[in-house]
């Protein structure tokens, strides 16, 4: 879900300042879409509950040179958001990431249909290329993805490649003042 939390960032984006990886892992989003999930009003928003989730990430793996191989020993990062209908339609539509600024984005492939979640989107920008591999499912509470990103390092370090699982879970209705409509 792309949707922008109560500090403005986007999910993907939260993820990467957590991770400390912002310039690598920060997500992007495509100007064009290219997409095989529904079409604009056809969503499968019946299919996720907006309200409250639980995010959790989970660093898997890291590599980059002078790094490769090393196990991340990072905890697991936990946010909380309000996700409404509007977020929901936009994720049941494929649009998955943002773009950061000065980048150009494409989004080569994203469904989100039929409970499955799978898609690419490749950035290009100030500090080279990276490529975002995304994998999941999802039912009416529950998301859950695999992201991998390739990428650039900045000042030409190099290429760098990250591996982390994102679950999030739906823990009740959005609190007073935040709606889920």
């Amino acid at each position: 879900m792309a949707r922008r939390g109560r500090r403005g960032f986007t999910m993907i984006q939260r993820i990467s300042v957590a991770a400390g990886l912002a310039c690598i892992l920060a997500a992007c989003s495509p100007p064009s879409q290219q997409q095989s999930g529904p079409a604009p009003g056809a969503t499968a928003a019946g299919s996720l509950q907006p309200g409250q989730y639980r995010t959790v990430v989970t660093m898997l793996e890291m590599n980059m040179p002078g790094m490769s191989g090393q196990n991340i020993n990072m905890s697991p990062m936990t946010t909380e958001d309000c996700v409404t209908t509007a977020d929901i339609a936009e994720f049941t539509q494929g649009n998955m990431v943002d773009a950061n600024s000065g980048e150009t984005c494409t989004q080569s492939s994203m469904n989100t249909a039929g409970g499955r979640i799978q898609g690419q989107a490749t950035c290009t920008g100030p500090y080279g290329a990276r490529t975002m591999q995304i994998n999941g499912s999802y039912t009416a509470n529950h998301v859950e993805m695999e992201i991998t990103s390739t990428g650039d390092m900045p000042g030409g370090g190099g290429q760098m490649t990250q591996r982390m699982r994102m679950v999030t879970d739906r823990i009740g209705e959005c609190p007073a003042g935040e709606s889920a409509d």
